[in-house]
Parts: structure tokens; C-alpha cells; sequence
């Protein structure tokens, strides 16, 4: 995969509504959006992929309570 430039549009959600209506422009945008979908979940997998037992054992630890001042 190689960096290229991206152009990030803001489409107002009235807009893409009404753009969404013609065929061809609903295939574009989806399957679009659904790659790109895919690719930030493959890309979160190895992150997400198990959970470390520090972080458990973290998570189960008692904290000390504080008392409001």
C-alpha cells in the first residue's frame, strides 16, 4: 500500500440523501465506504487481538476510595 494524497469531502447529510437516490452513485459511495471499512478493521485486528494479563489483573485491582474535600 503507498501513501497517496486524500481528499476528505463534508457532504451536508440533506445532499447526500438526495444524491444517494441515483443507482450509480449509491453503488460508488458504499462499496467505498465498505472498503474502507474493512481495511481499518483488518488494520485494528493485531490491536484488538487478545487482551493482556497485566491489564486484567490491572483492571481487578481494588483502588482506594476518595473522599470528596
Amino acid at each position: 500500500m503507498t501513501d497517496e494524497p486524500t481528499t476528505l469531502l463534508e457532504v451536508p447529510a440533506a445532499a447526500l440523501r438526495a444524491t444517494m437516490v441515483v443507482p450509480e452513485i449509491q453503488k460508488l459511495v458504499l462499496s467505498t465506504l465498505t472498503s474502507r471499512l474493512v481495511r481499518t478493521e483488518s488494520a485494528d485486528l493485531p490491536r484488538l487481538a487478545g487482551l493482556a494479563q497485566a491489564d486484567l489483573r490491572d483492571l481487578r485491582t481494588p483502588r482506594p476510595s476518595v473522599e470528596p474535600t
